[in-house]
């Protein structure tokens, strides 16, 4: 059990970098997860995986790179 939580960290909000009352593992996986921060009473949907935080991307940005010539989804589906 004192390995999990070795492995833990909580998030900051990617705003004001408050800390929020939401904490990750290493194997926790969130998609478009509605982070609350208690100090800039902001709501922000973010993507954890391995304990790394990033913002989804917006649907015009997705649109935007299916549009290029190597685009890069394209790319990441056939390494799959």
């Amino acid at each position: 059990m004192s390995e999990d939580l070795d492995d833990s960290r909580w998030i900051h909000c990617p705003i004001c970098n408050g800390k929020t009352r939401t904490k990750v593992y290493a194997d926790t996986v969130m998609f478009k997860f509605p982070l609350y921060c208690p100090k800039c009473k902001k709501e922000i949907k973010i993507d954890v995986m391995q304990l790394k935080m990033a913002r989804p991307f917006p649907i015009s940005t997705i649109l935007i790179l299916l549009m290029l010539p190597n685009n890069p989804l394209q790319i990441c589906k056939a390494m799959m």
